[in-house]
């Protein structure tokens, strides 16, 4: 009795937790942002419409998300960053490594095709060098941070908040939690750009992604792989092939020419993720043939 009341506490913990840092991402971002443009625009007026400030502007607000989960983290929570992160005994490489690795080949893959069947054609950026060098270090400097701190807030911290550890045992509680991760996520970007260009499509992405993670979240007891999954796709949209009604407005590389919503899209997420799914599954879940111990997580 008393260790559930435990974890009831803890669990109220986790939401507050989740909601404080919310607030410190919308409310004192919006904030940093403001005064970043203020700032600028009385040093040189010019300067608010490059490339640059326009990418940093976007990604401040996350400084912002960063404090709250920090403060929140060590003095709500009172847990190291380590158990924010995973449940396991130790972080895992392998599982981050990989996730990298199945994202990275469905995403080139799935640009190459695309692009050689017409079915989304692609166009070069040409870019003076020096712009390109200087946006690709912001964007490998801010972007994998960006991605992680949103994971730990609508993965780590709703998480906790939802269930208390990460775990899937119980399956009704893992769909429950999920599901309400994904509305979560997907209400925080309602108001990007995706969402007005490619309405329900838009809509059904934001979710999936949000769904998706959580599930990979509870079922392999971390953040690791969500957090890899979305660096990666984000890094994927900034450096290498974006598209004009992104949020994350970046001088990449390419960018695609059919600026409508394909579904298939979606079908390649899902595939990523299920792909990661089989294949950590299949490198965790093993049976010692000699004892027959369930080996899951030491790896």
């Amino acid at each position: 009795m008393k260790e559930l009341r435990m974890n009831d506490y803890n669990r109220i913990k986790g939401l507050i937790s989740f909601f404080m840092t919310v607030m410190f991402w919308l409310l004192l971002g919006s904030s940093i942002s403001n005064l970043a443009t203020v700032i600028l625009f009385n040093i040189n007026e010019d300067a608010l419409n490059s490339p640059y400030f326009i990418y940093i502007r976007t990604n401040l607000p996350f400084a912002a998300m960063a404090i709250g989960i920090y403060f929140t983290r060590k003095y709500l929570l009172e847990i190291s960053f380590k158990e924010l992160i995973t449940n396991n005994s130790n972080y895992s490489k392998q599982y981050f490594l990989i996730t990298i690795c199945i994202s990275l080949s469905y995403l080139f893959l799935y640009m190459i095709i695309s692009n050689a069947t017409g079915y989304k054609p692609v166009v070069y950026n040409s870019v003076p060098f020096k712009d390109r060098i200087i946006m690709m270090v912001l964007v490998l400097l801010i972007t994998p941070l960006q991605s992680a701190l949103e994971e730990l807030l609508f993965r780590a911290m709703l998480l906790k908040g939802i269930v208390g550890k990460y775990d899937a045992s119980n399956k009704s509680k893992t769909l429950i939690a999920s599901i309400i991760c994904g509305l979560f996520f997907l209400a925080v970007h309602l108001k990007n750009p995706e969402i007005e260009a490619y309405k329900s499509f838009a809509i059904l992405y934001y979710f999936t992604f949000g769904f998706a993670s959580a599930f990979m979240t509870l079922y392999f007891k971390t953040v690791e792989i969500s957090i890899a999954l979305h660096v990666t796709n984000n890094l994927f949209v900034g450096l290498i092939s974006n598209y004009s009604s992104s949020a994350l407005k970046t001088l990449s590389l390419f960018s695609e020419v059919d600026n409508s919503a394909h579904y298939f899209d979606l079908v390649i997420v899902l595939l990523m993720f299920i792909t990661t799914y089989l294949v950590l599954k299949r490198t965790t879940y093993y049976k010692d043939n000699n004892s027959g111990t369930n080996l899951r997580g030491k790896i």
